[in-house]
């Protein structure tokens, strides 16, 4: 699964996230609980909207320009 491999080398590098949040979809979820168990356990996850395959990214990248930390929007992994 290329999101552990992703979460490893995110790892590797000491990047960490002071929020992280996903679209409420199942595999989103998994994703997410599956990078923030490699990069910060502690943290919560939040659920938001916009964050779904066909929502406009407008709103979330506002918030990501103006949070003032880093954050972490979990996307929907493509399945190949």
């Amino acid at each position: 699964m290329y999101v552990i491999f992703m979460a490893d080398f995110l790892h590797e590098h000491a990047v960490r996230f002071e929020e992280a949040f996903h679209s409420g979809k199942t595999c989103a979820l998994q994703t997410a609980q599956i990078m923030i168990s490699k990069l910060n356990p502690d943290l919560a996850l939040v659920q938001r909207r916009g964050l779904s395959p066909l929502d406009d990214v407008e709103d979330i990248a506002e918030y990501a320009r103006s949070a003032g930390k880093d954050i972490s929007p979990v996307p929907h992994p493509r399945r190949y």
